[in-house]
């Protein structure tokens, strides 16, 4: 999508459905925050990133959203500092890390679960094969 200091003023297709919209036009008709999605720290607006030259790449930002219809998403937006009818604006494009990062913090929670496991059994632990004709 393309946005003007927070203001859409073209979509693609997934970003619509992503976001919960019917077209481009009810997306423009409120500001891009109020769409569910929130300023991390380090978001820039096209104003704030005026200063960068016409396609520079701007540093890729996590953001954790409500979309219209109850959904949490944690996206993960790379943006592009782009010109729109001659007004500095952003191209961002949104990937949904949400199934990502609960798979993530599952693994994180089993690692610190088996190794607290580890850390304070008195016994020995051992893994076997019951299928395997050798153990």
């Amino acid at each position: 999508m393309i946005h003007c200091d927070w203001q859409v003023v073209d979509a693609n297709a997934a970003a619509l459905a992503l976001f919960g919209y019917a077209d481009v036009a009810a997306m423009a008709r409120e500001p891009f925050a109020a769409s569910g999605l929130t300023r991390a720290a380090g978001a820039r607006s096209a104003s704030d990133c005026a200063w960068q030259n016409k396609g520079a790449r701007l540093a890729a930002v996590i953001y954790h959203t409500v979309t219209r219809d109850g959904r949490r998403l944690i996206l993960r937006a790379s943006a592009t500092r782009l010109d729109h009818e001659s007004d500095p604006s952003v191209l961002s494009i949104f990937d949904d890390i949400t199934e990502l990062h609960e798979a993530q913090e599952g693994l994180r929670r089993s690692e610190t679960t088996l190794s607290h496991l580890v850390a304070t059994s008195p016994d020995l632990i051992t893994l076997t094969d019951l299928e395997a004709a050798n153990t």
